[in-house]
């Protein structure tokens, strides 16, 4: 369930993503000619985002949906920065209490099978 039932947003969403895609990597090519870009990206926000960045995936739809559903999607700005900040905690708890958690566990357990 989406908020719109539009056939074209899923297009919208796939052109953002690709278009970002190639922006972050035309951006990264220039991260020697130009030092306000550097400084721009490795802001403490948007490293902070970059950490979440896959949690924030893992989260967003089952954030949308039941929010969406509250009738709220038809306040735009209101929809939006709740959906947001609803995610990106949402990112963070899973990311605070469950991935590097078991990343830790994960590496103890690998290095203890080089040890061997």
């Amino acid at each position: 369930y989406y908020p719109y039932n539009f056939w074209w947003l899923g297009f919208i969403y796939v052109f953002t993503a690709i278009f970002f895609a190639f922006s972050v990597r035309a951006l990264t090519e220039m991260q020697y000619q130009n030092a306000l870009v550097v400084k721009l990206l490795s802001h403490p926000l948007l490293v902070f985002i970059g950490i979440l960045s896959y949690e924030i995936y893992l989260v967003h739809l089952m954030i949308l949906p039941p929010l969406a559903r509250t009738g709220l999607n038809k306040h735009v700005f209101i929809y939006s920065v709740l959906s947001v900040s609803l995610s990106i905690f949402s990112a963070w708890c899973l990311h605070r209490f469950f991935s590097v958690p078991m990343q830790r566990l994960i590496k103890k357990a690998t290095t203890a099978q080089l040890i061997r």
